[in-house]
This record gives structure tokens, sequence and C-alpha cells, in this order.
């Protein structure tokens, strides 16, 4: 596997490599001189961030506060995985209401990953988990930044924006726990293809259903047992893979979305004979 920077650096070459294939994108000497200093400039935001975050990183491994939250967090989910997830998920949304994201992953990472790591959650995942919480804290009340400035944008409540943006990101919140069960989605664990590609299906159908679901709309208003089912069946495929579960899964979405077309075939139909009469 590739260090951080060696990607990086191969990606650049592509993407400068790349630029060249249309006459209107390709990299002159000028623009990848103004590329690089655009990207120095916005590293400072980014460096400022990662110093902040070490001090506080740095503070707490010295003192042995790292040691105490690890055990604290290891405690309150009695040993449980799925509690520990959700702990460490409360506390990067928490953080994320104050630091920017980069900083909030560091600060947490460092505080909960230890945690993580004990009950076997592989290192790859826990950053990947803890990473995906800071990112997701833009749209979480009550401090959504990013809902903030789409409602100054829409001049809309901020507090109703949040909510909706969390409404609409429901799946988001839900994925990091899935990549910790189901770790094929992240495509660089040793896992057989067979299940890599029941994982990337399974979660596809699952996020389709669970949106539909909360949104409550297809052809047409959906019933309220309809979207349940929507959700428990996106809610059962998200599991750690069984075929027992997945096929538990489809077939409460499958047996959603015939009645919802079945119902609303009917209603189209008895409205058409209404005005024929």
């Amino acid at each position: 596997m590739w260090s951080p920077v060696t990607a990086a650096f191969i990606a650049m070459f592509i993407t400068i490599a790349l630029s060249y294939i249309k006459k209107e994108t390709r990299m002159t000497p000028k623009k990848i001189y103004i590329a690089l200093a655009k990207g120095a400039e916005d590293s400072l935001t980014i460096i400022v961030c990662a110093a902040a975050a070490g001090i506080v990183v740095g503070a707490v491994a010295l003192t042995g506060l790292s040691d105490k939250l690890t055990v604290l967090i290891y405690d309150l989910s009695l040993g449980s995985m799925a509690l520990a997830l959700m702990v460490a998920a409360i506390v990067t949304l928490i953080m994320g209401m104050a630091l920017p994201t980069t900083a909030a992953y560091l600060v947490v990472v460092a505080l909960a990953a230890p945690a993580l790591y004990k009950l076997g959650v592989n290192p790859f995942q826990a950053h990947f988990f803890v990473f995906y919480y800071a990112t997701i804290s833009a749209i979480t009340p009550p401090v959504a930044l990013a809902a903030y400035a789409a409602a100054s944008i829409a001049r809309d409540d901020p507090m109703r924006v949040g909510f909706q943006a969390c409404k609409l990101g429901i799946a988001a919140i839900i994925v990091p726990f899935v990549l910790i069960f189901k770790p094929g989605l992240l495509l660089v664990l040793e896992e057989p293809p067979l299940i890599i590609i029941e994982n990337i299906v399974t979660a596809f159908i699952a996020i389709y259903a669970i949106a539909l679901g909360v949104e409550g709309y297809m052809r047409d208003v959906m019933h309220f047992l309809e979207r349940i089912a929507l959700i428990a069946g996106g809610l059962v495929l998200f599991a750690p893979t069984s075929l027992e579960l997945d096929l538990i899964g489809l077939i409460l979405i499958a047996s959603s979305i015939t009645s919802h077309y079945m119902r609303h075939r009917r209603i189209h139909m008895n409205s058409t004979e209404t005005r024929g009469t």
C-alpha cells in the first residue's frame, strides 16, 4: 500500500497528464504555477488546524488522559462494538461543532481509536469511521455550518434547514457503521471478490430504500407501513454479510415497492373510471 505522500504525488502527475486530453483543460507551466501557489495557500488552514490538534493530542498523550478515555469508552460500551462506535460517533459530532473537520478528526481519532482497536476494529476502518463523522458534523444540528450557510442563501430558518439536511443525509449517518461491519465496501481490506460485490450491491439497495422510506414518496405519497418496511429492509441489508439477512431485507423492500405500485395503479384506474363516467 502506498503512503499518502506517494499517492498524492502520483495523482498530481496523472492529473496533469489527463488535462492534455482536451485543449481547454491543458495545464500549461503558468497554470501549474498558479495551481501550486493556490494549493500552498489553501493548505495553510489545514496546517494551522493540524498544529492546534497536535498540541491537544500531545497534551492528552503526555498526561495519560488518552488511556483513561480509552478505558472510559470501553467501559461505557460494555464491550459491545456497536455501543463503542455510537460513543465515538457522538464524541466526533460534538467535537465537530467547534472544530474544523481535520482538527476534529485528529483529536477524536487519538482518543477513540484505541478503544475501537481493543474491540477488534481494523485501524483503517477506525480512522475512516471517525473521519466520516467529522465530515457529517457539518450538517448535524445544533451547529451545522454547511446547513447554516445554505440557510443564509435560501433565507430560511437555520435550524429548520439543519434538520432537513440531517433528514436527507440519514443514509450518510448510517454508512460509517456499515463500513465497520462490511469491510468489503472499503475495497482495501483482504475480502473475497464475491463478498466485496455483495457488500456494494446490498449497500446501494439499502441506501436507496432508506432514503425512499425517509422521504416517503415514490409514484405517490407512500403508506406509513410501506415506509417502515423500506427502512427496516435497508437496515437489515446493512447488517453483517449473511445470505439469510440479505434475503429478508430484499423481500421487505420488494414487498413494499410492489404494494406501493399496486396501490398507486388501483387509485389511478379508479380515478380514470370516475372521469369516464
